[in-house]
């Protein structure tokens, strides 16, 4: 992360060193990863209100730029949504894809049988969902594969059931990340305990319903933790530690 003066010459003077850099071959690949945030010209860093806003700007710079474009996958609000509103039978996107993230897919009738599910046309369906949203990608021989977007859609779950079944409140990464999300969700004891009803209530509280049925409908546990040790989660930045100091 390179902080620059947001002025003509300085983001001239920056574009000629990256000319150069790319054009280089035992230096273009020292670019990869290198994220730029312009500081406004006006920046005075002896202002106590200047250096509040520009702590915001590079906060939002990092979370929305690289977490959520490189790390991420380019993982979108849109994306959230997409997932959560998708109907079918009620568990069976979040078990087809936890058992892709796990092994891939290779064969129909292999997944049904995992599944333990014999109707093909909601699992087609949920298929051709989790492709155009990217949650999975096509590979080699007709077999998919998860993206980061898939593993981190399963992940940001497996974090919220395991926070609603033992904290008190929600950690401050899960409020960080949510918020970039555009989800707001009221304080955790409203998820604890989610029946048929209150599911209906708002988007986060019938993906949270949804996903237990994911082992009760179709045998797939999502391992997010039954007891007081973290969940397993597929990515490292999803498993922040959730104890408080």
């Amino acid at each position: 992360m390179y902080l620059v003066k947001d002025t003509i010459r300085a983001r001239s003077r920056i574009d000629e060193v990256l000319a150069s850099c790319r054009r280089n071959p035992a230096t273009h690949y020292l670019l990869r990863g290198l994220r730029i945030i312009p500081v406004p010209s006006g920046f005075d860093a002896d202002k106590e209100n200047d250096r509040s806003w520009m702590a915001k700007h590079i906060e939002q710079s990092v979370t929305n730029d690289i977490l959520f474009n490189d790390v991420f996958g380019r993982f979108r609000a849109e994306d959230f949504r997409i997932f959560g509103q998708h109907g079918g039978p009620i568990g069976l996107k979040f078990a087809i894809l936890e058992l892709i993230i796990r092994e891939g897919f290779w064969h129909r009738p292999t997944l049904k049988k995992k599944l333990q599910y014999s109707t093909s046309s909601p699992i087609r369906e949920v298929m051709t969902m989790l492709n155009a949203a990217e949650f999975i990608r096509p590979g080699a021989f007709g077999s998919h594969l998860s993206t980061a977007k898939g593993r981190l859609m399963m992940d940001l779950v497996r974090r919220l059931l395991f926070e609603t079944r033992t904290l008190k409140s929600w950690a401050p990464e899960t409020l960080l990340f949510l918020g970039i999300l555009n989800i707001h969700p009221q304080e955790i004891r409203r998820y604890q305990g989610i029946d048929r009803l209150k599911a209906l209530t708002d988007q986060l509280s019938l993906l949270l319903y949804s996903a237990l049925f994911s082992e009760s409908a179709f045998g797939v546990d999502l391992q997010y933790g039954k007891g007081v040790s973290d969940p397993k989660f597929m990515s490292k930045i999803m498993g922040l530690s959730l104890r408080r100091k």
